[in-house]
């Protein structure tokens, strides 16, 4: 009983340093415009080299996890971006992209005066 109680401390322990040492992404999401550019980081990463990556190739993602959307948004796109270290869980975070928005004149501005 002493053995199985030492065995049950032993893997209390290592469950607690694994939970000590996850690691997350920041922030997880944002919503940029055009040309406009966010941050990422990984919590806790220890000696970890992480990789950046972002699917679909909309914007780039530099080496250090930033994020820079493209000049020009036509449409509402969600990008995913990862950061992904071998023997590690993928971690992800979300881009929503949003068109700057065109006003547009009402067309009796131009009919006046007729």
């Amino acid at each position: 009983m002493r053995t199985l109680y030492r065995l049950l401390f032993v893997v209390l322990l290592l469950s607690m340093a694994a939970i000590s040492e996850a690691q997350t992404m920041s922030p997880t999401s944002a919503t940029l415009k055009a040309s406009g550019t966010q941050k990422f980081l990984v919590q806790n990463p220890g000696t970890n080299k992480y990789v950046w990556s972002i699917s679909p190739s909309t914007g780039t993602v530099s080496t250090a996890g930033l994020y820079t959307a493209p000049a020009s948004i036509t449409s509402s796109v969600t990008v995913t971006v990862y950061a992904i270290c071998p023997g590690k869980p993928v971690l992800t975070a979300t881009v929503t992209l949003t068109p700057t928005s065109v006003s547009t004149c009402p067309s009796s501005i131009f009919s006046a005066g007729t």
